[in-house]
């Protein structure tokens, strides 16, 4: 059932990531600059040579500039990778329209065309022309088409555009600023792979002194993660780099650029120069030391593996993997340590109609009992599963047994309904959703809420959370296919 994408997903998402900035940050109604320039001035003039070491002038900085027209700013960075060492010049060459936002338009050219190797496969890129357009009104990249050629003998284009940030996103940032976004890629041909779109994490995490080659900058350090994707195959909770922006001067591009995840080895790009170069902004923020990472989401991937019969129902087979080994305690405070989890749905309602969860007990401080076999077998009454409407309702009974039997079977009823529609984002993205309420008939205790896409298109709940520990677990979906989904989990609500 997987997709196949040949080499063309390698090469997409090589592609994907061959930007001046890993820091896209988008849409233009959130943040309004604030004293400081939104842009550097162009000089009536003929510009002089660029400044190669600012420092904090004696006398109290002057006004911010003023925006810059087309032809304005001109920049260089020196660009390395393994023993190569190349020079990268960027111009602003005028001004377009993209999804209505006012935006500089970048052109990149190389002194020689960089070489690299794809990570993780060794594929061959060559790159060739590059192309950005930033918002005029907020510095942030909007779209970024780049043309490169793999193996000596394929030519491609990938046009990325940026798009659904949250939160308060865009610059002029501050210290522990933290947005998500995504990145649609399209690649030309398209007969390679499909396109995809990841959904990046975004987080200020110090602010720090840089010395490159153009001087020494007050820099806000950012860091850019893969959280998420729909049909990429990047690796979810990825670092995909760093990037130093300066707090003191209002520039089109970062001071430095660290990508970790483009290639076989790190490519670094330091700022050579950058003419003219702004007044100096009013407010600078203070150092920090870089704040501490924030721990990786537990997440659960759910493979498809094969289709089954199961009590007269025809199902797929799912198996799940953990990010890390799940641990949960039980409603009588007993710690449980989750080791495998497999499930069973039906092909139609996609109800489930089978679980097995093997899992470790603790029966005392330090002494566990070990792979222990949990199966429940499920069997609905009423108008259940997909297709949904508010206001459907059915009711299950739920047959637990134990292996090693170290307890009774259990027979537990549970009742359904769908109680409404509600709007949710989760990070792969924002759906319209039914809601149902799943609770212990014997006592109405809840049990489970889930949320399903009003479309039908997922084979599994978008969001999902579990009362069935000391502490509620929540599920959200990061990605999916029609053979594996991912959920990012937190628990507590």
């Amino acid at each position: 059932m997987k997709k196949v994408h040949l080499i063309g997903i390698v090469v997409l998402m090589i592609l994907a990531l061959t930007l001046s900035t890993l820091a896209a940050c988008g849409d233009d109604e959130t943040k309004e600059p604030t004293a400081p320039a939104t842009a550097p001035t162009v000089p009536a003039t003929e510009p002089t040579a660029p400044v190669t070491e600012p420092t904090v002038p004696a006398t109290e900085p002057t006004a911010p500039a003023t925006e810059p027209a087309a032809g304005g700013p001109t920049w260089e960075y020196t660009v390395t990778y393994e023993d190569e060492v190349t020079t990268w010049s960027k111009a602003v060459v005028g001004e377009e329209i993209i999804d209505g936002v006012g935006c500089y338009k970048v052109e990149t050219t190389f002194d020689v065309e960089p070489f690299r190797y794809a990570a993780p496969t060794g594929t061959p890129i060559k790159l060739l022309e590059m192309t950005e357009f930033f918002s005029k009104d907020t510095l942030d990249q909007k779209q970024n088409a780049a043309f490169s050629n793999a193996m000596g003998m394929i030519d491609l284009t990938s046009t990325q555009t940026y798009k659904n940030f949250s939160g308060d996103h865009g610059q002029p940032y501050t210290f522990g600023d933290k947005y998500t976004y995504d990145n649609a890629v399209d690649l030309i041909p398209d007969t390679l792979a499909p396109p995809y779109v990841d959904t990046n994490e975004l987080e200020v995490i110090a602010v720090e002194d840089v010395t490159v080659p153009a001087g020494t900058f007050r820099c806000y350090k950012v860091a850019t993660t893969r959280i998420g994707t729909v049909d990429g195959t990047g690796e979810i909770g990825q670092l995909l780099g760093h990037e130093w922006w300066a707090a003191d001067y209002t520039l089109l591009a970062p001071v430095k650029i660290v990508r970790i995840a483009n290639w076989q080895a790190e490519e670094t790009m330091v700022l050579e120069s950058y003419d003219p170069l702004p007044e100096m902004n009013a407010d600078i923020p203070d150092l920090t030391g870089e704040a501490e990472p924030t721990a990786e989401p537990e997440t659960w991937t759910y493979n498809v593996t094969g289709e089954e019969t199961v009590e007269g129902v025809d199902t797929y087979v799912t198996e799940v993997s953990f990010s890390t080994v799940p641990l949960r305690v039980s409603p009588d405070g007993r710690n449980l340590r989750f080791e495998s989890f497999k499930q069973w749905n039906s092909k139609t309602t996609y109800d489930q109609v089978r679980t097995d969860l093997t899992l470790s007990y603790e029966l005392a401080p330090d002494s566990w009992l070990e792979d222990l076999l949990s199966i429940t077998t499920v069997t609905y009454t009423g108008d259940h599963g997909i297709p949904l409407s508010v206001g459907q309702a059915w009711t299950s009974e739920n047959f637990g047994t134990l292996e090693p039997k170290i307890a009774s079977d259990k027979v537990t009823n549970q009742a359904y309904e769908v109680v409404g529609m509600e709007e949710i984002t989760v990070p792969m993205g924002t759906y319209n959703c039914y809601r149902i309420e799943i609770t212990r008939s014997a006592d109405g205790a809840q049990v489970r809420t889930e949320w399903w896409s009003e479309g039908d298109e997922f084979m599994a709940p978008l969001k999902a959370t579990e009362y069935n520990y000391m502490e509620p677990e929540v599920k959200e979906m990061v990605s999916y296919s029609a053979d594996q989904w991912v959920y990012q989990i937190a628990i507590g609500l």
